[in-house]
């Protein structure tokens, strides 16, 4: 309606540095996708860094918000061409249109672009079945597992992190050593004797292996190529 949005209005580029910097530094191995109802920062964010995915938001047709006055946000359809154009990860609808009209949907999947959902009718659960039948990608609504349980994916990952084993040599080289059974009726020389005996037993199987391994390892062929080379199969 010609009133702007945010009065304490900022340079684009600024504002987006600011972000990315703090984003790069800190994110770690957190999945993150940028998106925004600004169009102009939705391109911006895809040129100044290739490592996150983004996404533009859209309004579209609202009889709920105020419109904006730039046709890219406002109509569905203008925003998948934008996106497509730019090189954007997907578009993130509003679910007020495509309740009525899922048309822009269709036109996402021609270019192959991601499409999200938003909106309060996302709390309903009939209109949240609506979508999975018409196979977004995504749907973003509030109480997330109040209704059917859900884990956080990144909790998930992380404990699928967690419980990965620990890699070490020896426990793929060395054999499992015998248990030592006592069974009461061994005096003290005697258990002495079966203990000493298991660990020469162990000693002289893991010295084997180890010497086989270096053996192994002294009869591969040396590489001549650089460090830096990596096409070589011996330098990988």
């Amino acid at each position: 309606d010609g009133t702007h949005e945010c009065p304490a209005y900022m340079e684009r580029n600024d504002f987006v540095d600011v972000i990315l910097r703090n984003v790069l530094e800190h994110a770690g191995r957190r999945r993150i996708i940028f998106s925004s109802f600004d169009p102009d920062v939705c391109s911006l964010i895809t040129l100044k860094q290739h490592i996150y995915p983004v996404i533009f938001l859209v309004v579209g047709p609202t009889t709920r918000y105020t419109p904006f006055q730039d046709l890219r946000s406002d109509s569905s359809k203008i925003a998948v061409n934008y996106a497509a154009g730019n090189g954007l990860l997907g578009v993130n609808f509003h679910s007020e249109e495509l309740l009525q009209d899922s048309s822009p949907l269709q036109r996402a999947d021609k270019f192959r672009l991601v499409t999200f959902v938003w909106g309060d009718d996302l709390n309903i659960i009939q209109n949240l079945e609506y979508f999975k039948g018409l196979q977004v990608d995504g749907v973003i609504y509030d109480r997330i597992g109040e209704v059917r349980k859900r884990r956080n994916t990144f909790v998930v990952e992380n404990e699928s992190r967690t419980a990965l084993p620990i890699r070490t040599p020896e426990c793929s080289r060395s054999p499992t050593p015998e248990p030592i059974i006592h069974t009461g009726t061994q005096s003290a020389p005697e258990l002495e004797s079966t203990v000493n005996s298991t660990m020469k037993r162990l000693s002289i199987s893991q010295n084997s292996a180890f010497s086989k391994v270096t053996d192994e390892e002294s009869s591969q062929p040396s590489c001549l190529h650089e460090p830096t080379q990596n096409y070589c199969s011996l330098c990988t």
